[in-house]
């Protein structure tokens, strides 16, 4: 079942203090949609999934298509962390991660793997 939505005025500091920095195109819009649930039962997280995508949708022309990765969690942390960043900032991450964790071993945070 859907829990909340919320809607956060983003613009101003948030938009002004991320210009330069790697996760820029995540803080560019300006507003954040941030969307929770709960499911008690595999059945309710199928449903639960499909009215988060659904929404998603309906809403693809009025966003940047960019997350703000501080409401990302479990699986959707890891599959949608690329969208924080543009795509040179991301491959730069990659660059340092291979550089002081080639062995991917700091993997449970954000899935950012070491550029080869």
């Amino acid at each position: 079942m859907l829990l909340f939505t919320e809607i956060r005025h983003a613009g101003g500091a948030i938009r002004r203090n991320a210009i330069g920095v790697a996760n820029a195109r995540g803080r560019s819009g300006e507003f954040l949609c941030e969307m929770g649930g709960l499911a008690m039962s595999p059945e309710m997280g199928v449903a639960l999934k499909a009215l988060l995508d659904g929404t998603r949708a309906q809403l693809r022309a009025y966003v940047n298509g960019a997350v703000y990765i501080n409401f990302l969690e479990g699986a959707e942390k890891q599959e949608r962390i690329h969208e924080a960043y543009d795509r040179e900032a991301f491959a730069r991450l990659g660059e340092i991660k291979a550089g002081v964790d080639s062995d991917n071993r700091f993997c449970h945070g954000f899935a950012i793997a070491p550029a080869s």
